[in-house]
């Protein structure tokens, strides 16, 4: 196994590649001086959501939904670049009605149809690779 790290000072920016078997893994990290981690990388994208978005700074990795009241019953949120396996995620909501299912590789989708409810509010969510 070769590890290769870089760090950026001022906000320290570290990113890191593994070489495993031939198969690269790169995962852009932020680590502030505070030691708080957070994810670089694009946002997902909303499906059948009616008005909801996905706030600013979010990831694939980590981030917040915004859901306007009466909107819809399920939204998919599709990650902007798919994960190899299933990954983990948790997912909470203001709405404690709300399902999910249906976590695969490209997406998650939030399922509050069971319930004969419409969901609203803020979804927050983080999802790792096995």
């Amino acid at each position: 196994m070769k590890i290769i790290k870089k760090i950026l000072m001022g906000g320290i920016i570290l990113s890191f590649s593994l070489f495993l078997s031939g198969r690269s893994f790169a995962a852009p990290l932020k680590l502030d001086a505070d030691g708080h981690l957070g994810f670089l990388g694009n946002s997902p994208t909303l499906a059948n959501c009616g008005s909801g978005v996905v706030v600013l700074g979010s990831t694939d990795n980590a981030g917040e939904l915004s859901i306007p009241s009466g909107s819809t019953n399920t939204c998919t949120v599709v990650f902007s670049n798919p994960y190899d396996q299933s990954p983990t995620c948790v997912i909470t909501t203001q709405v404690p009605t709300v399902f999910f299912t249906n976590i695969d590789t490209a997406q998650f989708v939030i399922d509050s149809s069971s319930s004969g409810q419409s969901f609203a509010g803020a979804v927050w969510y983080h999802c790792f690779a096995l």
